[in-house]
């Protein structure tokens, strides 16, 4: 909006449900993240994947990026009864020093228990073509969730979020660089 006009009211569905958690302006428009969940209308099991949105000027979409399409080892987790697909969701975008981007989502391909999640970094161009991905996970069976990320002078990330351990039920905030 501009002095309270709205110059544009786009919708972006490409499931069930679509959530945007962030957005970020380019110089040929704006790239959005967040995450969809798709729901089985017969047995009512939903999969939850992170999604980006790259429009132009006017918030039409250029191109969208959709990460992870279920995985079978989770899905045959003792743990996972109901066969629940696995979760990712974008939570934060940056714009790098180098003029691409950075996502930053929690992670579930990789599960050894039901609510295991680790920390997913996805590194994109200005297209939204995938240069590197980066999963960090904890040995101690504990479950890391990230919510905010920035990049530091020396051209690494810091993440930060919570961390949930199973041995002692708690969530404890966390940063990682």
């Amino acid at each position: 909006t501009l002095s309270g006009q709205t110059l544009f009211d786009k919708r972006y569905a490409t499931a069930t449900w679509n959530c945007g958690r962030k957005v970020l302006e380019t110089t040929d428009g704006y790239v959005a993240g967040g995450y969809q969940i798709e729901e089985d209308p017969v047995t009512f099991k939903r999969e939850i994947s992170a999604v980006l949105w790259k429009t132009d000027l006017f918030g039409d979409t250029l191109k969208t990026f959709i990460f992870s399409k279920g995985d079978t080892a989770y899905l045959n987790l003792p743990s996972n009864p109901q066969g629940l697909n696995s979760d990712e969701a974008f939570t934060d975008i940056i714009r790098t020093t180098d003029s691409n981007f950075v996502a930053v989502s929690w992670d579930q391909r990789i599960a050894t228990h039901l609510y295991d999640y680790d920390v997913l970094l996805i590194k994109f161009n200005k297209d939204l073509d995938t240069l590197w991905t980066v999963s960090i996970s904890h040995p101690n069976d504990t479950s890391l969730v990230a919510q905010s990320l920035i990049q530091t002078n020396d051209g690494g990330f810091v993440v930060c979020g919570k961390a949930y351990s199973f041995a002692d039920a708690n969530y404890v905030g966390l940063m990682l660089k």
